[in-house]
Order: C-alpha cells, then sequence, then structure tokens
C-alpha cells in the first residue's frame, strides 16, 4: 500500500461519520416534513368533517320539513242570478246581485309539517282572495303533536286542528269527490277546524290495529271565535273507526261512529233576561229569562265504507253517514256560536235535527271517476214544511219559525278526470231541493212556497303537491 492509497482511506474513514450525519440530519428534516403535512392534511380533514356535520344538520332538518299544499280555481254557472241558498258555492257563498255565473280561487292551501318522528308541528294557511275574512290569508290549522315512543300507538294533538267526527268532515277537500262537503257537515261544523285538544289512538299491529280513536275536547265555537270564548263549557268530540280488509275478495268495509256532547251559552239579551224557543207538540214554546241558560248540544253519528274492485272496471266506492241530535241555533241557522257579552247572539233556538249523505264513485280504469252524491238535512224533525202556513208563522208565540227550520235534499253527479300525479278536472252539477212551506205564507218564508232555482254547475281544475 503506498502513502496515496493509505491517504484515501483515511480521508473515507474520517467522511464516514459526517455522512452518516448528514444523512440522518436528511432523514430527520423528511419526517418533520412529512408530520407537517401529515398534520396540514389532517386539519383539512377534520375541517371538512365539520362542514359535513353541519351540512348534514342541516339537511337532516330540512329532511323533517315538508311543504305541501294545493290550489283550486274554478268557474260556477247558476240557474239564477244572485243564488244564496246553494251549499255547493262553499266560500264567500252568495254569487251576488246581478251575478249569474263567476271565477273563483276557491281554496289555496299551503301545509308545512315538521316532524320529528315522536313529535310534530303543522301550520296550514289558506291563501284566497275574497275568503270572506277582508284579508288574504287565513290560517286553518296550528297545532302540535307528541307521540308516545314504547307502544307506538298514541298521540296527543293541541291546538287548531280538526274536529275528530265522521268521516266527511277530516277528508282533506283536496281529495273529496265534490265540490264541498255535505250541507249537514257545513251547517254542524263551521269552519271544519276547532281549538281544542285531542288524542289519537292507532295501534300498528296487533288485534287493535283494526281499530282507531280519535277523541278530545274543545272550546265549541270556531277557530275565528276563539277571543270571544265567553263560558267554561268545553265540547267533547270523539270517533271509534274500523277497518275490516278482505284482500282476497277485493273488498274492504271500515265504518265508525261519532259522538259529540256540548252545552252552549244563551247570550241573548232581548227584554233584558232573553228568550229562548223550543218545540214542543210541534209548536214552538216561547221562555223567557234565559239569558245565561245552558243548553245541550248533541250529536251522535255512523259512518260506512264499501270499496270494492270491480273486474275489468276499476275500483268502487259506496260511502254513507248519519247524524242526528239535539243542536241550538239562531232564527235562521244552526249552530248557536257563543258571542261576547257586548255583542248578543239573539235568541237560541233549540231543534231536534237529522240527515246525512250517501257518495257511489266508480272509477274507469286508472284517471277517470263517475260521481253519485245525494246528501238531507232536516233542521227541525219536529217540524214539517207543509204545516208552516201564514197563520203559523204570524202567530204570537209560533212566529219564530225561519229558514233555520227549513229542510233540505241535494242531488249531485259529475266525473274527475286525473290528468296527472298533479292535476285533476272535477265537473260537477248539483240540485239542491228545499221543504215548501203552505201556498198562503207571506214575508221572508214566501220564498220557500216552491223550490227556488238553485242549481249550480262547477268546472273545477286543481293542482296539488
Amino acid at each position: 500500500m503506498n502513502r496515496y492509497t493509505a491517504a484515501l482511506l483515511i480521508s473515507a474513514g474520517l467522511l464516514l461519520p459526517y455522512q452518516a450525519f448528514a444523512q440522518q440530519d436528511t432523514a430527520k428534516k423528511d419526517t418533520v416534513s412529512i408530520t407537517e403535512k401529515v398534520d396540514k392534511v389532517q386539519g383539512q380533514v377534520d375541517g371538512i368533517n365539520e362542514d359535513y356535520l353541519a351540512t348534514k344538520a342541516t339537511v337532516d332538518g330540512l329532511a323533517k320539513l315538508k311543504i305541501s299544499g294545493y290550489i283550486q280555481s274554478q268557474f260556477q254557472y247558476g240557474d239564477t242570478m244572485g243564488i244564496s241558498t246553494n251549499k255547493s258555492m262553499g266560500g264567500p257563498g252568495s254569487f251576488g246581485i246581478g251575478v249569474q255565473d263567476r271565477f273563483q280561487v276557491r281554496r289555496g292551501r299551503l301545509k308545512t309539517t315538521y316532524d320529528n318522528s315522536w313529535s310534530k308541528y303543522v301550520l296550514q294557511l289558506d291563501l284566497t282572495p275574497g275568503n270572506g275574512t277582508g284579508g288574504l290569508a287565513v290560517i286553518k290549522e296550528v297545532y302540535l303533536a307528541v307521540k308516545e315512543p314504547w307502544l307506538k300507538t298514541f298521540a296527543l294533538n293541541a291546538g287548531v286542528h280538526m274536529r275528530p267526527f265522521g268521516f266527511e268532515l277530516p277528508l282533506s277537500s283536496g281529495d273529496r269527490e265534490s265540490p264541498e262537503m255535505s250541507r249537514i257537515i257545513q251547517t254542524l261544523f263551521p269552519g271544519e277546524y276547532e281549538i281544542g285538544a285531542s288524542v289519537d289512538m292507532a295501534a300498528p299491529e296487533g288485534p287493535l290495529s283494526m281499530f282507531t280513536l280519535s277523541a278530545g275536547a274543545f272550546n265549541g265555537t270556531k277557530p275565528d271565535y276563539v277571543a270571544i270564548e265567553n263560558d267554561d263549557n268545553k265540547d267533547a268530540i270523539g270517533r271509534l273507526g274500523i277497518k275490516l280488509p278482505m284482500k282476497e275478495a277485493g273488498i274492504e268495509l271500515d265504518g265508525g261512529f261519532s259522538a259529540y256532547v256540548g252545552k252552549v251559552t244563551n247570550t241573548d239579551t232581548t227584554g233584558g233576561t232573553g228568550v229562548e224557543y223550543e218545540m214542543s207538540g210541534g209548536n214552538f214554546v216561547k221562555t223567557t229569562g234565559t239569558k245565561n241558560v245552558n243548553y245541550d248540544r248533541q250529536y251522535l253519528g255512523g259512518d260506512a265504507q264499501f270499496y270494492y274492485d270491480v273486474p275489468f272496471i276499476g275500483g268502487m266506492t259506496l260511502r254513507g253517514e248519519y247524524i242526528a241530535g239535539k243542536n241550538p241555533g239562531d232564527k235562521t241557522s244552526a249552530p248557536y256560536i257563543p258571542a261576547a257579552a257586548a255583542s248578543p247572539n239573539g235568541s237560541l233556538y233549540e231543534r231536534n235535527f237529522a240527515g246525512g249523505y250517501i257518495y257511489y264513485v266508480q272509477n274507469i280504469m286508472t284517471p277517470l271517476q263517475l260521481v253519485f252524491k245525494f246528501d238531507w238535512y232536516d233542521p227541525n224533525t219536529d217540524l214539517a214544511g207543509s204545516k208552516i202556513n201564514n197563520a203559523f208563522v204570524t202567530d204570537a208565540v209560533n212566529k219564530a219559525v225561519g229558514d233555520g227550520d227549513i229542510a233540505w235534499t241535494t242531488i249531485g253527479f259529475g266525473a274527475i278526470y286525473h290528468w296527472d300525479g298533479n292535476v285533476k278536472f272535477l265537473l260537477y252539477y248539483e240540485m239542491p231541493k228545499n221543504e215548501t212551506v203552505a201556498s198562503d205564507v207571506t214575508g221572508a218564508m214566501a220564498k220557500y212556497k216552491t223550490d227556488i232555482t238553485d242549481n249550480v254547475l262547477t268546472f273545477r281544475v286543481q293542482y296539488k303537491f
């Protein structure tokens, strides 16, 4: 080995520790750099995750919110000008003096529901011009519902919601086959909705699943009268329903029994002490000194629905309901709505009533439905129209007879065409017939000496989402 070789080896030996140290230092720097990058990426991931969780919370909240509604635009043509007695017109009612036909937005509903599985908030508005309230928006429903999570069977509702009575009343006007509810339903349940609290029972499975029960206590006024609730009377309303499906035969039979038990306070100030009229022996008997006296409001009803899938044609529905009872009203109608003491409601008339309706609906394949309906309402079953003569009307005792004592029957028929899943067209003709009084009657009741010409044709298009 020469001296040059030895020098190279010595140099290499001296450089090796420095090279190893340099490599270690580079590796350490690389490790720090990677760690910093990983930490940076992790921070970005955490930020994305936070954004995702925030977005998910927003999306989950929006998923609980459901917005639905429908609009019913229609054209109506009446037999004569100024019709005001046909209940099929609904809404503001009368065509108006000199008016025989009209365009109308009958309903413009917007409903929001926030459903959190075990609780629910509902707000429904009716946005229609000329709704009779002087404004464009009317609250139809606003209530909360709380469900129990154990049996998953019971729910509590509180606020302004539908009265649980019968079948046609709770049925959405967007699903009903006739333009309006039957005359007896419109009369007994003005405004449809009421403020109060109720409990629903509907078992998801087991032997009780064939039964439903809804019952509650209500003010006994109307939602727009809530500010003048003038007594401690509360009305109890309820319906027990049953379903009997026979799928193998293509048949289903449903039904229910309903009850309404309440009281009405006479707010009349006639003579300073109030007046009440009640039928006895076919005549009205006048009683004085009845201011602030309570009178019974009692309805009992039964309803049934029969569904059958007719081969080669389509499903058919046969539906009926009967209601009878005692209903306080005023001279022209019922029911008697309690008024504030400063604005007395007038003399109270207690009458026995009865009425109901029958529907026959036949589907023709998928898009077309044919509808036939008959309904009747006798607001005073103790007084026949033929007995109402001029002597009866003008008698000092019996002169209380008025529009609220006239019975009605109505025949309606039409067709519904479902354009698609949102749009349907309805063409419907309704023919009311009033009870007639004696030919010698004069004054306000003389219009009932013959059948009033008040038939109405309705063409309606509905969009529902």
